[in-house]
């Protein structure tokens, strides 16, 4: 339960009315998530989950994320090819192996690298952050592709709308850039979000200097 939750409010609501008062503490812990990253994930580290709960929650976004895929795809906003691996994305059970496998290197590197730095962070809190992030990042996707969907559909998308689509995906990119430095600055008990935001960069470009070197090393005889 959330930190601050009072179960013995609620004794007299039934079951339904219980589940309506936990979803809209689920809600504010988004909205908190958007607006105050740190405190959200402050809040999300004081929500009394064993290490099963934490991992069945990880089960369930991998889950969801391969069901959105087919809502994505049934909406027509993304366009995938006929090859083979066109057609394993488009398999929920592709998709749901995918995310699966992102999430599971994001966690490891998010533990390794923050301890590498002097990071105090355990895997088991880094599984509960990285999920949530995640969660919301799913939810604006299927946002964005329902808008896109109804626009296109009431043809109320303009001749500038793709540009203005392309901007505000890279807008909330950085912005979840913003909020996984946030996330982790908590995680390993870090002072400056802005240095480890700096930090994560640095590191993605010298993983991606690293692939493009041995890709280059194993093409070029």
């Amino acid at each position: 339960m959330l930190a601050g939750f009072d179960p013995s409010i609620y004794l007299g609501f039934n079951h339904r009315q219980l589940n309506a008062v936990m979803l809209s503490d689920l809600i504010k812990l988004g909205i908190s998530s958007a607006r105050s990253p740190r405190t959200a994930a402050a809040q999300l580290l004081s929500v009394e989950l064993n290490r099963a709960a934490r991992y069945q929650f990880a089960l369930l976004l991998v889950v969801l994320s391969g069901l959105s895929s087919q809502l994505i795809l049934g909406l027509g906003s993304a366009d995938v090819g006929e090859s083979d691996a066109g057609i394993w994305i488009r398999s929920p059970f592709g998709t749901a192996a995918l995310e699966a496998g992102m999430l599971a290197v994001i966690v490891l590197a998010t533990v390794l690298v923050g301890r590498a730095f002097g990071g105090t962070g355990n895997l088991d809190d880094a599984v509960l952050l990285i999920t949530w992030l995640q969660l919301i990042a799913l939810i604006v996707q299927v946002a964005f592709a329902l808008v896109l969907f109804l626009g296109q559909g009431l043809n109320l998308v303009g001749v500038h709308a793709s540009g203005f689509a392309v901007f505000l995906t890279l807008a909330v990119i950085c912005y979840f850039f913003w909020m996984y430095a946030c996330f982790v600055t908590v995680l390993h008990s870090f002072v400056s979000p802005v240095k480890v935001l700096f930090g994560v960069i640095a590191v993605i470009l010298a993983i991606a200097v690293a692939v493009s070197s041995l890709l280059t090393a194993l093409i070029v005889p």
